[in-house]
C-alpha cells in the first residue's frame, strides 16, 4: 500500500516514517511538512493512503482534504489529531478516519490498512 505522510512536527513525522518502513505491506512514498505547494506534491504521488496532520495550519489541512474529495478515486485519508476539540472540524472537512497522535502505533497501522472508519471512532 502506497502511503504519504503529511506531518508538521519533525519528530512525529520521523517516528511515523520509521514505523511505516518496518511494515512489509506499506511503501512510504514521501514524508512532507507544511509547504505552499503541498496539495500538488501529495496528489502527484498518487498514494493510496495519506496520513494528514490536522495540527498544521488549518487551512492547509482543509485544502488537502478538499482537493482529495474532488478526485474520482480518492485515497484513504487518516487524519492525525492531538486535541479532541479538533475532531469535529476534521470530520466536517471530510475526514473519514481519525487517530489521536497519542494512540499506540498499532492503531495507526489499523487505520492505514482500513480496519475502521468513523462510526464514530473512539479516540
Amino acid at each position: 500500500m502506497r502511503v504519504v505522510i503529511v506531518e508538521a512536527q519533525l519528530h512525529v513525522r520521523t517516528a511515523l516514517l520509521f514505523l511505516l518502513q518496518q511494515q512489509p505491506d506499506l511503501e512510504v512514498l514521501c514524508a512532507f511538512g507544511p509547504a505552499p505547494d503541498l496539495v500538488a506534491r501529495v496528489l502527484a504521488l498518487r498514494p493510496e493512503v495519506i496520513l494528514l496532520d490536522w495540527e498544521m495550519p488549518r487551512r492547509l489541512a482543509a485544502q488537502v482534504l478538499a482537493a482529495i474529495r474532488r478526485l474520482p478515486a480518492p485515497p484513504r485519508v487518516v487524519v492525525l489529531v492531538t486535541r479532541t476539540e479538533d475532531e469535529a472540524d476534521a470530520v466536517a472537512a471530510g475526514a473519514q478516519t481519525l487517530v489521536s497522535k497519542g494512540e499506540p502505533p498499532n492503531l495507526v497501522l489499523r487505520a492505514i490498512r482500513g480496519a475502521y472508519d468513523l462510526d464514530p471512532l473512539p479516540l
